[in-house]
């Protein structure tokens, strides 16, 4: 009979100590998920920082390359215009030695003629000699006065007035420099890219061709 209730009250105690068993391990499950959930949420917003981050620097890499091309075009274009002007001036002076030289490179040249046309709105382009100055006679006065009411309320970028006045690059870049040398226009070189802003010779232009 002892015997008897010994094995009953043995396997009471060990079915107790097992469902305390399955009980503690439940609540160790418990805790440890509680415990990772904000160490994933973590994980999840470094993720998308980082991911933020990226791309915040590779749009900044690509403005700043975009940025360096077209001051590199801008520079280009004015040496290009430096050329026309220097072609221009040869032509218009020593006429006899350009049709030579024209001659003997024909199969190389692809000008023809002493006429060197610098783009469609220019007409006459004179180089003064005494202080090597250039300065433009006549440029298309619906042309001036088109860019210069462009200009008349803010100044904008060469890229802000070819979409205005729906030119190429390079031939607004021309036209602009020639603007400026004329003193219509003058150029802002604190912005990146160039502005230009109508100038007092430029906004009493304007009055008289309104």
């Amino acid at each position: 009979m002892v015997t008897y209730i010994i094995d009953i009250t043995i396997s009471i105690l060990f079915f107790l100590i097992g469902f305390l068993g399955i009980l503690l391990a439940r609540k160790i499950i418990f805790i440890k998920k509680v415990e990772n959930q904000p160490i994933q949420e973590s994980y999840q917003k470094y993720n998308y920082d980082e991911k933020n981050l990226e791309f915040e620097i590779i749009d900044a890499l690509l403005s700043k390359y975009n940025e360096k091309i077209e001051n590199l075009e801008q520079k280009i274009v004015e040496q290009k215009v430096k050329l026309d002007g220097l072609e221009l001036f040869l032509t218009t002076h020593f006429p006899n030695q350009v049709k030579s030289i024209t001659k003997d490179s024909s199969d190389k040249s692809q000008y023809t003629s002493t006429n060197i046309t610098i783009d469609g709105d220019i007409t006459d382009l004179k180089i003064t000699n005494g202080d090597n100055e250039k300065r433009l006679q006549d440029i298309g006065s619906g042309t001036i006065t088109n860019v210069l009411k462009i200009l008349k309320d803010e100044s904008k970028s060469s890229i802000e007035i070819k979409n205005e006045i729906g030119r190429t690059r390079e031939h607004t870049a021309r036209l602009m420099k020639k603007l400026t040398e004329m003193n219509l226009v003058e150029r802002q070189s604190n912005f990146k890219p160039f502005k230009y802003k109508i100038s007092n010779v430029g906004k009493e232009y304007l009055e008289k061709e309104s």
